[in-house]
């Protein structure tokens, strides 16, 4: 029998905890941290319901377009107030999500560490390894996807990860541009490698298999995007509002890391632009997700209508006047061009540099210069202070990810069409955010589903969705429909992931 890999079964950094504040004592910091808890669960239930009222109210225009002149009408009356319904709550809600960002970013670092820690054996013929054998031929943020999947079942059977040959070969210059997965364990004999059965199929593989590979084909497993340690729960619920994204988010990070010289270029794009925070950022979609139908289209002004108004609210907090620096990225250059054209009070940086390129044009995406470009978007997008996009692109999505990995993102962005999501849409057959109706909700149409108290509810984000009402299934009757998000909440499910039974200090 192989000798397995041994962890701890306490995962302590001396070096590095979260501690309470200095002024006060242990369990002053700790009510202190719940009472936040409370708070920010009530804000963010107030700012859904909220939006939801002015997404409903803004579908009436669409719906009864005879009466749009006298809605009009009723509308400019309120809307400036409603505004400020919204700039309040988020006034109030950025004011608790500060109180607790040293924490939350502390606790990030610990969780980057561990991953680190588990991707680097000491011994890497003894380490139990999984290759990601993702030879997925999509774009960059869907395949990105599957192998943040591959990380996850990685980090929940204490295995290191390694890079299958099909993904070096399907995704031209993933391993120039990106900090190697692990420094210590990079090579397998991938013939020897079983095809991993998940621990919920009908014949899972044995955990003292030395080498397995997991393909692209997602399985239900019960390490999966939408769990989360169940060592982290008690923490991260007290300093961030959807723990499920910030977990998702932790995954992405640690593979997002960009070599050295790809951060040069990111930092050479900030001094040519004179980019200072604030700043927002906007991502364009455009090309095939549009043309296959994947996705509507939405006018560039759409997004920057949500950008004046996070200036706006800005401004109006800090009493101060600031330069509009927008980052902007799409897969059109001529979208870049009319935003250069139709909103000169703004400054626009992109990845272009105003030179002419064909790295993002769908039969170049997967050569290296396609993935330097879309990699360098991804992550000025992502540290922008404000982020608009669309959460029907992988690309959205993942900006959206890394954002939450490195603060509560809450109020930092906004998708113009699905709510957030895990990658593609066949990747949330197996995962799926779950839900619990906290009110009883009776159908208003055959276009909605049932609820009771208590019922629990697979999320499906889906072309489907309305303005103020989204797509799951109903587990205790079955049904497939739509249902009010408000009357819901989400469940967060832990699992106890072996590589992650570590103190916090």
């Amino acid at each position: 029998m192989p000798i397995l890999r041994s962890l701890p079964t306490k995962f302590e950094i001396s070096n590095l905890k979260i501690s309470p504040m200095s002024s006060y004592d242990e369990t002053q910091y700790e009510q202190r941290l719940a009472l936040l808890s409370d708070y920010r669960q009530v804000i963010k239930k107030i700012f859904v319901e909220a939006r939801q009222v002015k997404r409903f109210t803004q579908a009436l225009f669409q719906d009864a377009p005879t009466k749009r002149s006298e809605l009009a009408d009723d509308f400019s009356r309120h809307v400036v107030p409603f505004n400020d319904l919204i700039y309040n709550i988020k006034t109030l809600g950025d004011a608790i999500i500060k109180e607790s960002e040293k924490e939350l970013a502390q606790l990030g670092e610990i969780v980057q560490k561990q991953i680190h820690e588990l991707q680097n054996p000491k011994n890497c013929k003894t380490a139990r390894k999984l290759i990601c054998d993702s030879g997925k031929t999509c774009g960059t943020g869907c395949s990105f996807h599957h192998f943040a999947y591959c990380l996850f079942v990685a980090l929940g059977t204490n295995r290191t990860m390694i890079w299958g040959s099909t993904i070096s070969n399907s995704l031209e210059g993933i391993k120039e541009v990106f900090l190697p997965l692990s420094e210590t364990c990079q090579k397998v004999d991938e013939v020897a490698a079983v095809n991993w059965h998940s621990d919920r199929s009908s014949n899972p593989t044995p955990d003292n298999v030395p080498v397995i590979k997991v393909a692209a084909k997602l399985q239900d497993t019960s390490f999966k995007p939408f769990t989360i340690p169940v060592d982290l729960k008690e923490k991260v619920v007290k300093l961030h509002n959807d723990p499920n994204v910030w977990w998702i988010g932790q995954i992405m990070r640690y593979l997002f890391r960009g070599q050295p010289w790809v951060m040069e270029i990111v930092q050479d794009i900030k001094e040519k632009f004179q980019m200072k925070q604030p700043y927002a950022s906007i991502h364009v979609r455009r090309t095939d997700k549009v043309s296959l139908h994947l996705a509507p289209a939405h006018e560039l002004s759409d997004y920057m209508d949500h950008v004046t108004e996070w200036f706006n609210d800005y401004e109006r907090f800090h009493a101060r006047k600031v330069p509009r620096k927008v980052y902007i990225a799409s897969d059109d250059q001529t979208v870049i061009e009319e935003a250069i054209a139709k909103f000169p009070s703004y400054e626009f940086a992109h990845y272009w540099l105003g030179k002419k390129h064909k790295s993002s044009t769908t039969t170049s995406r997967k050569s290296l210069d396609g993935l330097l470009a879309i990699v360098c978007d991804v992550i000025l997008l992502s540290e922008g202070d404000y982020f608009v996009g669309t959460y029907s692109s992988n690309v959205g999505t993942l900006v959206k990810q890394l954002m939450d990995s490195r603060k509560d993102a809450l109020f930092s962005a906004h998708s113009l069409d699905l709510d957030m999501r895990y990658g593609s849409l066949k990747a949330e057959r197996s995962c799926k955010p779950l839900f619990e109706a906290i009110a009883d909700h009776a159908p208003g149409d055959a276009s909605e589903i049932s609820l009771k108290t208590g019922d629990q509810i697979e999320y499906f984000p889906t072309k489907q969705d309305f303005s103020y009402k989204v797509f799951g299934k109903n587990r205790r009757t079955g049904e497939s429909g739509l249902f009010p998000l408000h009357k819901t909440k989400q469940v967060l499910v832990t699992v106890p992931y072996p590589g992650y039974n570590f103190t916090l200090g």
